[in-house]
């Protein structure tokens, strides 16, 4: 019996020092349809301040808004509405952002080689019918020879949108990038301002692209802008750039930027995101992809790391900066993979990649986000379907630790009490182990 009781005490003290080992656990993963009627081109996601879902997206007919506010993972909880605007060509994308209050905000940009500035529009109701929706307005750009809108949109700390687009004044040689703001009534086109951010002026590119948009809203600030950019030849590769303004930006002269990437897909997805201090963190893809991390706002000095396959969508950042990416197998592939690193995450060795779902189709404007509880949600597009998911943590025992997602706050208080009960096990242990 004694020996019996060592061998139950020292198998206790050796479950409870596990247990104070902070460990997160593989996702299982609820994926359901939002909308099966039209093939899907485009989608853009946000969560409310309380984690409900908001989708803008483009079908075969219409750009449409979508929302739920509880058990999104049945399909029957879930509006959509169609904002009224027909997409102009195959290339249409559209760009959501919700404001202070949690009303939406989207941006329609038409295809490359439309030439038509791109569509804002907002709700100023409950957002259920088109009723409670500005009409879409033009964002304004000198329209000079041609003019590429951008597909990002951003908003300030009082909901007013941010926007960037390209004027072309001499096909290949002459090119001013814009930073469009709007702080009145912004369905009249006269309350948006227009500020030079770049100039590109007989260098040896053949297109500009405007991308992603990011505003920082610091205490001392209404919001402190972060823009992206490709330029070059498709034919030989497009070099992605990033700006930033600080202070005034109406001054061209404020504005500052850096090199970002180079990719030979033109295109090849980017996205930005920025940490609590306003810094920016980059996904790039082409063959392969790179997280790239900058050292400050200024982006003059970053990390790189490299992987040589895998095509990265979207990126998404924890409270504690640290980077979550949701990646294809290959550019419009069928398996979706949830990407993570904690430390060491300069080196491909750091992160894990966890399977998510197979489609029987190509995925493509894959959307992530991580919710209050820091676990990720996605949607995408794939054929005539809407996709929505949402990753929860298996606790089971014996579940892999595949993903490295923060503790919930169920896992942490777990291991408050067994760190509390620790120095009492082991002293148990000691003891028995002492006695003759």
């Amino acid at each position: 019996m004694k020996g019996m009781r060592r061998v139950v005490v020292c198998f206790l003290g050796f479950v409870l020092m596990c247990a104070t080992v902070p460990s997160t656990h593989a996702l299982t993963w609820e994926m359901i349809d939002v909308d099966t009627d039209s093939t899907i081109q485009s989608v853009s996601l946000a969560l409310t301040s309380t984690g409900a879902p908001r989708i803008a997206y483009v079908n075969q007919g219409s750009v449409m808004y979508a929302s739920c506010d509880a058990s999104c993972t049945d399909p029957s909880h879930w509006s959509s509405l169609d904002l009224g605007v027909a997409p102009e060509g195959s290339g249409t994308t559209v760009s959501l952002a919700l404001g202070p209050d949690d009303r939406p905000h989207v941006l329609i940009a038409p295809g490359l080689g439309n030439g038509t500035p791109a569509a804002y529009m907002y709700c100023v109701g409950d957002c259920s019918v088109i009723d409670d929706w500005t009409r879409p307005v033009a964002v304004p750009c000198p329209e000079d020879q041609f003019t590429f809108p951008s597909s990002g949109l951003a908003l300030n700390s009082s909901g007013n949108p941010r926007t960037t687009c390209v004027s072309v004044r001499a096909m290949y040689e002459d090119y001013l990038l814009y930073f469009a703001s709007c702080d009145g009534d912004c369905h009249d086109r006269a309350h948006w301002n227009l500020d030079i951010a770049a100039r590109l002026v007989n260098v040896p590119i053949y297109l500009v692209f405007p991308g992603a948009v990011s505003i920082f809203n610091s205490p001392s600030s209404q919001g402190l802008p972060r823009i992206t950019y490709k330029h070059g030849d498709p034919r030989a590769g497009m070099a992605t750039n990033y700006l930033h303004c600080e202070a005034d930006c109406s001054n061209e002269e404020n504005w500052g930027g850096s090199f970002i990437s180079w990719k030979e897909d033109v295109a090849g997805k980017l996205d930005m995101k920025l940490n609590a201090n306003g810094v920016p963190r980059f996904v790039a893809s082409g063959e392969g992809f790179e997280y790239i991390v900058c050292a400050d706002a200024t982006c003059a000095e970053k990390t790189y790391t490299v992987f040589n396959n895998r095509y990265a969508e979207a990126l998404a950042l924890t409270r504690s900066d640290t980077p979550r990416v949701a990646v294809l197998d290959r550019k419009e592939g069928t398996n979706l993979a949830y990407a993570s690193c904690d430390r060491a995450c300069a080196e491909p060795t750091g992160w894990r990649f966890e399977d998510v779902i197979t489609e029987d189709g190509p995925i493509v404007s894959v959307n992530l986000a991580l919710n209050a509880s820091q676990l990720p949600v996605v949607a995408y597009a794939q054929g005539n379907r809407l996709r929505y998911g949402v990753g929860q943590e298996d606790t089971g025992w014996g579940t892999a630790s595949l993903v490295g997602v923060e503790a919930s706050p169920s896992m942490q208080a777990r291991n408050y009490v067994a760190m509390l009960l620790l120095p009492l096990a082991m002293a148990l242990v000691w003891r028995t182990l002492r006695r003759k």
